[in-house]
């Protein structure tokens, strides 16, 4: 079982069999089931899927954000220093929640208080992760954490509000925020969402470059897979709440063995490919999670499904010639057949 399975020295952050259940007027819908999940320091994870796989749902469950919230439950283990995140108190939370680890969100103009200067918004967050700091010093390390995202002219950034920013400056002042506690790990849940393809590359070199610097581990998440293709050192595949497929990013890539993944990397389209192009859907949409699922989750939508897939739920397994490759299905493609090819699902 993947449970059982040895991790690396010196991780930052450990999950393990992370559920989470929602109460509906359907009944209980479960987001997250049984997930393991692990970042090292320096390390960044690629956490991609479709919308609704439970990428967001797992890693606020692994921040403790879900926790004790009416009509959610939440179960297994998310250790962050030797400590477990979900067994703590929304008040020992707090004291973790920027120190230890952040936050980066999609929407920073909703983040951010539009009635408050950048300045204010900063000087506080520094002031609360750092004891001891003045308003004055807490200003001083607001300017030079501007400076370092990449913000031009942070003295006169400090005193504009929210509105006044391009959306890819204020995404700048969240990550500035979310690093001025100096954490352990950074989850970026859709950082360039409604970004420029310009400003999008921006925030990730930007995210990329304080990784490395900070020796932080870096949780990227995201629906499309050529976000993650250069940025990390590792992905992470989720379908209907499950982990379906992970693997080096360049294995990955080279040879996905999770037909789900293929059909992933078939729907981007390519830089250097004819502008009026028909991209590759995939059929079908999610299962219900409200309702029982019998055997594989995309067996509806695989073009490789067969009569044991219906019936028999796979397990999340380490691939037959590479242990750091895990897939979940019981007829992976072969790597002769992973090779991206264009139009396939």
């Amino acid at each position: 079982m993947t449970k059982n399975r040895p991790m690396p020295p010196g991780q930052s952050m450990v999950a393990t069999d992370i559920t989470t259940r929602f109460s509906t007027e359907r009944g209980e819908l479960c987001a997250v089931e049984q997930v393991d999940f692990h970042v090292m320091p320096g390390e960044a994870v690629g956490l991609v899927g479709e919308s609704g796989s439970g990428k967001s749902v797992l890693t606020r469950t692994m921040m403790g954000l879900n926790a004790g919230s009416d009509g959610v439950s939440t179960s297994g283990r998310a250790v962050l220093g030797g400590v477990d995140l979900l067994s703590l108190t929304q008040k020992q939370l707090r004291g973790i929640w920027g120190r230890r680890i952040g936050i980066v969100l999609q929407d920073p103009l909703s983040s951010l208080n539009p009635v408050r200067r950048v300045g204010t918004q900063i000087v506080e967050t520094i002031r609360r992760h750092r004891s001891g700091t003045t308003t004055s010093e807490a200003r001083v390390q607001a300017e030079q954490i501007l400076r370092e995202v990449g913000i031009a002219d942070p003295a006169a950034r400090l005193a504009v509000y929210p509105h006044q920013m391009s959306g890819g400056m204020r995404q700048r002042v969240m990550i500035a925020i979310a690093l001025s506690g100096d954490p352990d790990v950074l989850i970026a849940d859709e950082p360039t969402t409604a970004l420029d393809v310009t400003v999008q590359r921006q925030i990730l070199d930007l995210l990329d470059r304080e990784r490395r610097a900070r020796k932080m581990g870096l949780i990227l998440v995201t629906h499309d897979l050529s976000v993650v293709a250069s940025r990390t050192d590792r992905v992470v595949v989720m379908y209907a709440g499950q982990i379906v497929e992970e693997a080096p990013t360049r294995d990955l890539f080279a040879t996905p063995l999770m037909p789900y993944t293929r059909a992933l990397l078939n729907a981007v389209p390519p830089m250097d490919g004819p502008i009026h192009l028909t991209l590759a859907a995939i059929p079908g949409g999610p299962p219900d999670l409200s309702e029982p699922i019998s055997g594989c989750r995309f067996a509806p939508r695989c073009v490789r499904v067969q009569a044991r897939c219906t019936v028999e739920a796979p397990e999340l397994r380490e691939a037959d010639d590479n242990p750091e490759h895990r897939i979940r299905c019981h007829f992976p493609l072969m790597p002769r057949d992973a090779v991206h090819t264009r139009g396939e699902s």
